[in-house]
């Protein structure tokens, strides 16, 4: 088993720091053990009828979209980078957690979930985030089959470095409950590179999962998200249609994924925009909104 002081050291590895400072072979640092381990656990059904649906969903998929559905797991996607022997059964339970969570956010209807699954496969393949998964990590020439995808991560590397010195972004974890905590602070400028944007929110929620996932051996697949506020001046705020993009993405990519949203020191204007920007969130989300 992994012992608790070098998986501390591997969610170190997983902070956000703007810097050009690199994580530190953090591949390297996951047992064969621990992704045993996590590809191992059952899943969080509630029941059996709920695991048949999920089955039935999975093999509705194609084996492309299996396969990426699976890789939404960090644990299952090291153990594919370092070409480890992964099953099909392995492969097959892994996608049908990540089908759970289509299906709760579709209240049980295992069709509508299976569309929703499928696009969000397509959004994953579009997005490239194996990819991007490997941007500040130290031995990514390791891993990149493809020579053309080199200078891609060093450019991403380069967007993700400016933007969180625009607004900084972080990853922590909880100790007692095994549960990652992604903060953002506000925007300190006007300045925007829009694809720096998008690229940073989805980097950040990639790594907070990773963090849950790889605490826990896997039980916990959530995250909660810390807003810190103060000072935000609305000249800096990004447009809205940027932002209806990034929460569009985000409600897609990651459904169930958020556990809560704690908004600190909302100045009077952002409260004001909030009302509209809320009209692009579901209400499970909206719920989960806190002051």
């Amino acid at each position: 088993m992994m012992k608790t002081s070098k998986l501390r050291r591997l969610i170190g590895a997983l902070a956000l720091v703007a810097s050009s400072v690199r994580s530190v072979l953090l591949l390297d640092m996951i047992d064969s053990a621990l992704v045993y381990d996590i590809l191992e656990y059952p899943g969080n059904f509630t029941d059996i009828e709920e695991e048949r649906l999920c089955e039935k969903m999975v093999n509705a998929l194609t084996l492309e979209e299996q396969e990426i559905a699976a890789r939404t797991s960090h644990a299952y996607w090291f153990a594919s980078l370092k070409s480890e022997y992964v099953s099909t059964e392995a492969r097959l339970r892994t996608a049908r957690k990540e089908a759970r969570r289509h299906l709760v956010a579709e209240k049980g209807n295992w069709e509508g979930a299976v569309i929703r699954l499928k696009e969000t496969c397509r959004l994953r393949k579009e997005k490239n985030l194996e990819l991007l998964r490997l941007c500040f990590v130290e031995n990514a020439d390791s891993y990149i089959v493809n020579e053309e995808d080199r200078p891609l991560i060093h450019r991403w590397e380069e967007q993700l470095q400016r933007e969180m010195t625009r607004q900084a972004t972080w990853v922590s974890f909880n100790e007692n409950n095994q549960h990652a905590i992604l903060h953002r602070s506000s925007r300190n400028t006007p300045e925007l590179d829009e694809e720096a944007y998008h690229l940073l929110v989805l980097y950040a929620t990639e790594h907070a999962l990773a963090t849950s996932e790889l605490l826990s051996k896997g039980q916990i697949e959530t995250c909660t998200l810390v807003l810190y506020f103060k000072n935000y001046y609305s000249d800096n705020m990004p447009p809205l249609s940027v932002v209806r993009t990034s929460l569009t993405e985000l409600q897609m990519l990651y459904p169930e994924r958020i556990t809560r949203i704690w908004v600190l020191d909302p100045p009077r204007w952002l409260r004001i925009t909030y009302r509209i920007v809320s009209m692009f969130l579901s209400s499970e989300t909206r719920n989960k909104v806190g002051r």
